[in-house]
């Protein structure tokens, strides 16, 4: 009878663990909690696309570069980003599932294709959240416009 009482005292708390007001992981459900999202986000992730609006729609994968156009997120809250072109670096505060950029320093060489940076320039500083599909997917969300990102291969 003890036994029983064992196993459903900890198959109760196990349960428990799952509830309660703030979402914890629990299995494949896995919230952003402020713990998850800082986690989730430090590294190399590689750009995929840039949307704004209904009208503006880069595919950075699409765009020859001849080296990866990728941002990394550090765990002393700064980022990097290295384009087709150029480069920007700069601080971003990351709070549950919302991220603020701060202003970004930026290498200003002229380029042919100088798309990806100019349309991140204007994205970044309206960025609120951050969303993560899984932990090799990532989207940086304003309210109408995104940056989507995914893991880079490993070599």
């Amino acid at each position: 009878m003890n036994k029983v009482l064992g196993i459903a005292a900890v198959a109760l708390v196990a349960l428990s663990s799952c509830g309660g007001k703030e979402k914890k992981c629990c299995k494949n459900d896995c919230a952003n909690t402020v713990a998850d999202a800082t986690e989730l986000i430090k590294g190399e992730w590689s750009l995929d696309s840039i949307v704004m609006g209904d009208s503006v729609k880069i595919n950075v994968k699409g765009i020859e570069s001849e080296q990866p156009q990728a941002m990394s997120f550090d765990a002393d809250s700064t980022f990097f980003v290295q384009t087709n072109c150029n480069t920007l670096r700069g601080d971003y505060t990351l709070k549950g599932d919302s991220i603020k950029f701060g202003n970004a320093l930026s290498t200003m060489m002229a380029c042919p294709d100088m798309k990806v940076e100019d349309a991140l320039k204007q994205v970044l500083p309206l960025v609120k959240t951050v969303a993560f599909a899984n932990d090799s997917t990532m989207t940086l969300k304003a309210d109408s416009a995104y940056v989507t990102m995914s893991r880079p291969a490993k070599k």
